[in-house]
């Protein structure tokens, strides 16, 4: 089985550091690049062709919203997760009417972020629990 190629993107070193040790638990999961800003994500995954992006939404220079829009253009295969401290449904919302299929809280990463990838990798939409979202999404509750 081919594991899924993952690329991070979260301005705070320790968060890094916690969601590859989430991520290295499943033998899935690969990740094969971490940066620091939305510009870097865009120009990593225009090279590197990741499965699946994790953007942070709020990162110096270019946010995760914009780094996503843009992710999309380079690499159109690629699914992207936005990691964020913001429980708001019509942020989520926003999201996935954009084009982006996960919206995962960081507060529930431990527990929710490989079950998003694995969504994502399905073509399906995936929410953290918590947060009111229409359409055919799938929570974990």
């Amino acid at each position: 089985m081919n594991q899924i190629r993952i690329l991070l993107a979260d301005d705070n070193e320790f968060v890094r550091h916690a969601i590859c040790g989430v991520l290295q638990l499943d033998p899935a999961f690969r990740v094969i690049c971490e940066v620091a800003d939305g510009r870097e994500a865009i120009e990593q995954s225009k090279e590197l062709q990741p499965d699946v992006v994790l953007l942070d939404v709020s990162m110096p220079q270019l946010g995760g919203f914009e780094a996503a829009r843009l992710i999309l253009t380079v690499a159109p295969q690629t699914e992207i997760v936005l990691l964020t401290e913001h429980a708001v449904a019509e942020m989520a919302r926003t999201a996935l009417n954009q084009g982006i299929r996960g919206y995962v809280i960081k507060s529930d990463a431990a527990k929710d972020l490989a079950e998003a990838v694995r969504t994502v990798m399905q073509r399906k939409q995936y929410v953290s629990a918590g947060l009111a979202v229409q359409g055919n999404t799938r929570t974990h509750s």
